[in-house]
């Protein structure tokens, strides 16, 4: 759980959608992550996304880190049965696969 895939050529093209979004709208708010997530545009994209691309849901822990870490981060730990040690560890692998994924 996620856990996000390296190597950027394997991505499934409902991700390499998602992800070409999201590096769009990054710039928009000094690639932070965090500020993005808070945004309309950010939520709006989110659910547009989570109702028209079929299946999404399968790829928000281990293709799409914007989207993770927005799931993290508003579900918290006790939605995803973690203790503080791996939810943190959890938040640190999405930082780490934005800033791979996106380029911040």
């Amino acid at each position: 759980m996620f856990e996000y895939q390296q190597d950027l050529t394997k991505l499934d093209y409902r991700a390499e959608f998602a992800n070409s979004i999201f590096k769009l709208l990054l710039p928009k708010y000094e690639n932070n992550v965090h500020m993005t997530i808070q945004s309309d545009e950010f939520l709006k994209m989110e659910d547009q996304l989570q109702g028209v691309v079929k299946n999404i849901y399968e790829l928000v822990d281990c293709e799409i880190p914007l989207m993770g870490y927005y799931q993290l981060i508003k579900y918290r730990k006790e939605n995803y049965s973690m203790n503080e040690e791996k939810y943190d560890a959890a938040l640190d692998r999405t930082i780490e696969a934005c800033k791979l994924y996106y380029g911040i």
